[in-house]
């Protein structure tokens, strides 16, 4: 199963991936991009999402997230431990970017695993 979040102020989009059938995983694996674009509909809802990708725009989770231009991988597990790889980010002065990534793994984690996510 896929769950794709984009964040509050549309910087990055996250997708959550587990494996099995059952409806509260214990371990659920994570991919990330920064959004480079966006434009917004009138009820604020993002849409046309431009994700980076091989210096170029596309439409696409799929094809923005390689090897090489990630913003990051990763998994959470049921008792609350997180790894986070290949984290792809420059920053100029002080931001909530990456806290805003693990806040959002974090409520996500909880809304796909269900009681058994331990924080």
């Amino acid at each position: 199963m896929e769950k794709l979040v984009i964040d509050k102020e549309v910087r990055f989009a996250l997708k959550f991936k587990w494996e099995t059938d059952d409806p509260w995983p214990h371990w659920v694996n994570i991919e990330g991009v920064e959004i480079v674009s966006h434009r917004e509909g009138k009820d604020g809802t993002p849409y046309d999402i431009e994700y980076e990708g091989d210096n170029q725009l596309t439409y696409s989770f799929e094809e923005s997230y390689s090897e090489d231009n990630r913003l990051l991988s990763g998994f959470i597990k049921w008792d609350g431990c997180m790894e986070i790889h290949d984290f792809n980010h420059h920053w100029c002065n002080h931001d909530t970017f990456a806290q805003r990534i693990v806040d959002m793994i974090y409520e996500q984690a909880k809304e796909i695993m269900g009681d058994r996510f331990e924080e």
